[in-house]
C-alpha cells in the first residue's frame, strides 16, 4: 500500500483558535443588518476534470457573525438554512464548511455570501464574516492544499432589500422587512476586528426545510384583512405571492398561534413595494422564522373594490427544523387517545429543536433553557438522533458559564440571572 504524503501550503488553523478580522458592510456610521458581499476568482479547466491520476476538491470554510447564505454563480450552496448554529456571538463564532467544487465552472466564477445579523443583535456584533477557498489537489500519492480565496476589503459589499423589524428582544422579535425599492450599491467591504472572539467548527448539521404546509382556509374579515389559517402551529418561514400594489404601498403580515389573538403582534414582516410593473409580489423569510399557525395579511383590501374576492395567489408556511417531525421514533397503540398524546408531544419537540438547541417557546423568548432541556431530554433523544444538537447546546453552556462555575438560567447566556441547572 502506497503511503500518501500530504503537504499543507498554508496554516489552516485549530479547530478552535482566535478571531481576527471579518467583513462586513459600513452604511454611514452603521453596519447593514443583512449585507451581500462578494467576489470573484479563477478556475483553470483541469481542476474541474478529475482523472485516475489527479483530483481537485474546492471548500469554502464560512464563519459568520449572525447568519449566513452561500451563492456561486447565483446558484445556492447545499440545502441548510439559517446557518451557522446558535452561539454567544460575543464569545464564540462557529464556522461551516461547503463542497463548493459542482458550482464552479473554468475561468472566472462569482462567490456571494448574504449575511443576516440575526443574535448579534443582542451581542452587539455586526453583520460580519470571515470565510476562504481552499483548493486541494491529490495525485494518489501527494496532496496539495492552497488558499485561493480569503475575505478582506478588496470584497465588494452592499446592502440588501432586507432589513428587521423588533429588537430580537423576548416578546419583540419582530420579524423582517423588504423593501424592494433598496437596489444593490456596491462598495469596497468594511472590516470589523474581532480579536476576543473564539472560533471553532460547527457540530451541529444544520436546520432544514422539512416541508411546507398549505393554507387550510384564507378569509376576507371585515376590515379587508386576509386570514390565512395553516391548520396547525409551525415553526419557521412564511411565503406569500400576491398581486401586486403601487410603489411606495406596504404589505403586513402579523403572525398568531390563535384565531382571536389581540394586538400587539409581537411577531410581523413588512414588504415595501418599488411599483415595478405588473410583476407579481413574492415574499419569503430568510434570516427570521416565526412561530404561527394564523398569518393576517394586511395591504390588499383595494383589491375587493374591485371585485377581486383574494388577491393573494399562494401562500404556505415552511417548517424548519433540526429534525423531521413525521420522522424518527414511531409509536401505536390500540388507545388513540394515548396516540394523540404521543403525536402531540413528538410534533410540539419538533417545533422547539433547531439551530443546535432546544429553546423553551420560537416566538416569545426563544431562550435555550437548562430546565427544559434537562426535563424533556429523554424524550427528545428516544424520538431522534439529536447529538449534534447536545453537542452544539454544551458548547453554549460551556461560554456561559462563569468563573466561579455558576451557570445562567440559559444557554447561550442572556439577560436571565442565574442559578441551579433548574
Amino acid at each position: 500500500m502506497r503511503q500518501i504524503v500530504v503537504i499543507i501550503l498554508l496554516l489552516l488553523g485549530t479547530v478552535c483558535a482566535s478571531a481576527q478580522q471579518f467583513i462586513g458592510c459600513r452604511v454611514d456610521i452603521s453596519w447593514a443588518e443583512t449585507p451581500m458581499l462578494r467576489t470573484t476568482f479563477h478556475v483553470d479547466a483541469g481542476d474541474l476534470t478529475p482523472s485516475a491520476y489527479r483530483t481537485c476538491y474546492f471548500g469554502l470554510v464560512v464563519t459568520s457573525l449572525g447568519y449566513h447564505e452561500v451563492y456561486v454563480n447565483d446558484t445556492k450552496v447545499g440545502d441548510y438554512v439559517m446557518q451557522p448554529a446558535v452561539s454567544q456571538l460575543d464569545k464564540r463564532a462557529l464556522w461551516v464548511e461547503y463542497d463548493i467544487t459542482p458550482y464552479l465552472h473554468e475561468g472566472n466564477n462569482e462567490l456571494m455570501l448574504w449575511l443576516g445579523q440575526g443574535w448579534g443583535r443582542i451581542y452587539g456584533t455586526p453583520a460580519a464574516v470571515q470565510a476562504t477557498v481552499r483548493k486541494s489537489v491529490s495525485d494518489g500519492e501527494c496532496g496539495l492544499i492552497y488558499e485561493i480565496v480569503k475575505t478582506d476589503s478588496i470584497w465588494e459589499a452592499s446592502p440588501s432589500p432586507y432589513s428587521y423589524t423588533g429588537s430580537w428582544q423576548p416578546m419583540q422579535f419582530g420579524g423582517e422587512r423588504y423593501d424592494s425599492r433598496v437596489k444593490e450599491r456596491w462598495r469596497p467591504a468594511s472590516v470589523y476586528d474581532a480579536k476576543d472572539i473564539t472560533v471553532s467548527r460547527q457540530e451541529f448539521a444544520g436546520n432544514r426545510d422539512v416541508g411546507a404546509l398549505l393554507p387550510q382556509s384564507i378569509d376576507t374579515l371585515s376590515d379587508g384583512t386576509f386570514l390565512i389559517d395553516f391548520g396547525r402551529v409551525v415553526t419557521g418561514w412564511f411565503q406569500l405571492q400576491c398581486l401586486p400594489i403601487p410603489e411606495g404601498d406596504v404589505i403586513t403580515m402579523e403572525y398568531l398561534d390563535h384565531r382571536d389573538a389581540k394586538p400587539p403582534f409581537t411577531e410581523t414582516d413588512i414588504y415595501v413595494s418599488d411599483g415595478s410593473g405588473d410583476d407579481d409580489i413574492h415574499f419569503t423569510n430568510r434570516f427570521h422564522m416565526h412561530s404561527f399557525r394564523y398569518v393576517k395579511v394586511k395591504g390588499l383590501a383595494h383589491y375587493l373594490t374591485y371585485g377581486l374576492d383574494i388577491p393573494i395567489l399562494m401562500a404556505s408556511a415552511v417548517q424548519i427544523s433540526a429534525v423531521d417531525p413525521y420522522g424518527g421514533a414511531t409509536f401505536e397503540c390500540s388507545d388513540p387517545r394515548l396516540n394523540a398524546i404521543h403525536d402531540m408531544v413528538k410534533y410540539t419537540l419538533s417545533r422547539l429543536t433547531f439551530s443546535g438547541y432546544m429553546v423553551d417557546c420560537p416566538h416569545i423568548e426563544r431562550m435555550g433553557y437548562g430546565g427544559d432541556g434537562n426535563s424533556s431530554t429523554m424524550t427528545l433523544q428516544t424520538f431522534w438522533d439529536v447529538r449534534d444538537t447536545y453537542r452544539n447546546w454544551l458548547t453554549a453552556w460551556a461560554d456561559a458559564m462563569d468563573s466561579t462555575g455558576d451557570l445562567p438560567y440559559v444557554a447561550p447566556a442572556f439577560r436571565t440571572g442565574g442559578g441551579p441547572y433548574w
